[in-house]
């Protein structure tokens, strides 16, 4: 008796939940219209020179580069500051009107369509550079910004902001749709290089994730707003400022394109080369159907087939301790399940990244575990020796001792064609054509 009166209590209780769910539901639909009262206080706010109703306007910012149909939005404005957007926001949200934040269009996920009609904020003039932290490889900047611009900007200081999603995104943009690209096996995604951002609450609120003017490398105190922002794709506000992390251009870069019989064969050597410790900056798989697409847009003519894009990228000193695994004859690019090659190994790949970058670097000392019946005379009773290594003058091409090895790998798993360039022209041409492939 008592269980069926709990239930049915229960059961009142998720019939009123999903009254008061349908309710607020309706609420969040019934959207306020934008009139000319509206229109008018948007306008003293950015000058009437930054608001539009045109239907060309309106339907250029309502699509992006989806499938998805047209839907555009009532007005399109066009802010030029953090005041602005914030301004706007207000006015918005006394009269429910919905907002949809619009950065350069490249999304492929419709996410600016006006499904309600309603404001696109327009943030491409938004375009000033805060400020570049070349000591401390930061940026900061405004929503207008694109990578390309941030990256034309920093190139002189020998930095880059390398996450590239293939296309000419605004940098807060990214962070909103948390983008990664090709790059990611090496720099990781926007969630890892977004240090601190600025954003415009719906009530006109602005919030600065990890404190106003602060450019934290790392933090454990409070919430990770940061992190709750970046993805959040416009729903939580708008990233009118973001301070992002940026990374030394490499010394040297090359770039390799290798086919296989089968995608069995270019995934096992994708995994076997992450394994190794292979420091690399891309690596993009694509099947037959994209290889196909890659030859038709770019007039290439790589082998359809299971393909894999590579790219290489670092200084001699970097890629040196692949030497040490060939010295100790460790086997390092197959699959052992003895233990002393797999010690021997793992110890290569911890090595790797302990390795300074700095040209002054002469020394590396390798601490080699082995079995104790093999080791007689060296520190048999720990079971190690160590080894130093004096590289000075060792590996000028380390980019190409990098491909010679990648490509060794390519061929032992059935990989063909491998072909590799490091000249900037060619290696553009190569990820310009993946990206079209589209």
């Amino acid at each position: 008796h008592y269980f069926i009166q709990s239930n049915l209590r229960m059961f009142a209780k998720c019939r009123q939940w999903r009254s008061l769910q349908s309710n607020a539901v309706r609420s969040l639909t019934s959207y306020g219209v934008i009139n000319d009262d509206i229109l008018s206080l948007i306008s003293r706010i950015v000058g009437p020179e930054n608001l539009t109703v045109s239907e060309s306007a309106r339907n250029l910012h309502g699509t992006d580069e989806s499938f998805h149909p047209t839907q555009p939005p009532d007005a399109v404005v066009t802010p030029l500051s953090t005041e602005h957007v914030a301004e706007v926001m207000k006015i918005c949200n006394r009269h429910c009107i919905p907002v949809i934040p619009f950065g350069t269009g490249t999304g492929f996920e419709g996410g600016v369509g006006a499904m309600y009609g309603g404001l696109c904020l327009a943030l491409h003039k938004m375009t000033e550079i805060v400020e570049v932290n070349a000591t401390d490889f930061d940026a900061t900047v405004r929503a207008g910004v694109t990578r390309h611009q941030l990256n034309d900007w920093i190139k002189g200081d020998g930095l880059h902001f390398p996450i590239d999603p293939g296309a000419g995104a605004s940098v807060c943009g990214m962070c909103s749709t948390s983008a990664s690209g090709t790059n990611a096996v090496r720099y990781g995604t926007m969630r890892e290089n977004v240090i601190n951002m600025e954003v415009v609450l719906a009530d006109g609120t602005v919030l600065h994730t990890a404190g106003q003017g602060r450019r934290p490398k790392k933090t454990s105190c409070g919430y990770n707003l940061t992190n709750l922002f970046v993805g959040s794709e416009g729903t939580l506000g708008v990233i009118t400022q973001a301070t992002v992390r940026l990374h030394g251009i490499p010394e040297a870069t090359a770039a390799a394109i290798c086919s296989f019989d089968t995608v069995h064969h270019a995934v096992d050597t994708v995994v076997q080369i992450l394994q190794c410790g292979l420091p690399m900056a891309r690596i993009e798989f694509l099947n037959a159907d994209m290889i196909t697409a890659c030859n038709s847009f770019s007039d290439l003519s790589i082998p359809v087939g299971p393909t894999l894009f590579l790219e290489f990228t670092g200084s001699p000193v970097r890629v040196s301790f692949l030497t040490y695994a060939a010295i100790v004859n460790v086997g390092f690019f197959e699959h052992t399940s003895n233990k002393q090659q797999l010690t021997l190994l793992n110890h290569v790949r911890n090595l790797s990244h302990n390795l300074r970058r700095g040209r002054e670097f002469q020394m590396i000392l390798l601490n080699i575990f082995v079995p104790l019946y093999q080791i007689q005379l060296l520190h048999g009773g720990r079971g190690n020796f160590e080894t130093g290594f004096d590289i000075s003058g060792l590996f000028q091409s380390g980019v190409e001792e990098q491909a010679m090895v990648a490509e060794e790998l390519c061929t032992d798993n059935g990989g063909d064609n491998f072909t590799w360039a490091t000249e900037h022209h060619e290696r553009e041409k190569l990820w310009k054509a993946r990206h079209n492939c589209w």
